[in-house]
């Protein structure tokens, strides 16, 4: 008799155990990202947008879709994680500037949320949802489209390229100078953030 009622027991407890979605929901304070990082290159490697749904989190991989949830008004956004922070206490996530606005944060700056894990950075998806596609730019030369992050790499590439061949044609600097050449450029252009 005592097995079967341990072994009831038992059964109760993993039917009744929350799911690994609902263990991966998450409480505290959200925050969001001033205008003045905008363009800015993030932890990931992308540049930040203000107008994307994009988030920072301490710990989660990049690229975890997140259902962010205000509790004062229960509005909902799905943000992706592309970023580290924030570091503020009790916050734990800094939503861009087109989250926040999608669950009415901005006039109060900080507010209580429940963050809850959609899809991790694998792209197995915990639960279903609706995707929002990332912010696309166009080329108007080529008229093809891009993610900010893929459009500053093709320009930075392209821009590379440009450089070295104008330097090899006119022989008026060796290979190797072009190349520092770019690594001055490339500081210069980081100290300006």
């Amino acid at each position: 008799m005592k097995k079967l009622t341990l072994f009831i027991i038992t059964l109760l407890t993993l039917a009744l155990a929350p799911t690994c979605a609902d263990a991966q929901a998450l409480r505290g304070d959200a925050t969001y990202y001033g205008n003045r990082w905008h363009g800015r290159r993030t932890s990931s490697g992308e540049l930040y947008n203000k107008d994307s749904l994009t988030c920072a989190h301490r710990t989660l991989p990049f690229g975890t879709v997140l259902r962010v949830r205000n509790t004062r008004n229960n509005k909902e956004v799905l943000v992706r994680v592309i970023d580290r922070g924030p570091f503020r206490k009790g916050a734990i996530v800094d939503l861009s500037m087109a989250a926040a606005k999608e669950i009415d944060m901005v006039s109060a700056g900080v507010v209580p949320v429940v963050a809850e894990v959609v899809e991790d950075g694998s792209g197995m998806r915990v639960k279903e949802f609706k995707a929002y596609p990332d912010l696309q730019l166009i080329d108007v030369k080529s008229g093809a489209l891009y993610n900010a992050a893929d459009y500053a790499q093709a320009q930075h590439e392209e821009r590379a390229s440009q450089l070295r061949t104008a330097a090899i044609k006119t022989k008026a600097i060796a290979p190797y100078h072009v190349l520092l050449q770019q690594q001055r450029m490339a500081r210069a252009q980081y100290k300006r953030r």
